[in-house]
């Protein structure tokens, strides 16, 4: 149960930043893909990254073996 005004904190995948959870992209496995959830609310275990251009860099290049490692998703 969330109290009034509790915002969810969540850590970037490549930064290790912590971020609130509204700033973050999140990334889910759905359908045997790998899929950004835009609006935050597929169910399963999801993956985060910030805005940043560091960040959104490493994502472009290295973003699905990242994710999969995120994701617990083995080899």
């Amino acid at each position: 149960m969330s109290s009034k005004g509790h915002v969810p904190i969540r850590m970037c995948i490549f930064c290790r930043k912590r971020f609130p959870k509204d700033l973050l992209k999140r990334f889910v496995f759905k359908k045997g893909m790998i899929v950004e959830d835009k609006c935050k609310t597929l169910s399963g275990r999801g993956a985060y990254c910030c805005t940043s251009p560091e960040c959104l860099k490493k994502l472009t290049k290295y973003g699905h073996k990242a994710l999969k490692g995120a994701l617990k998703l083995g080899n």
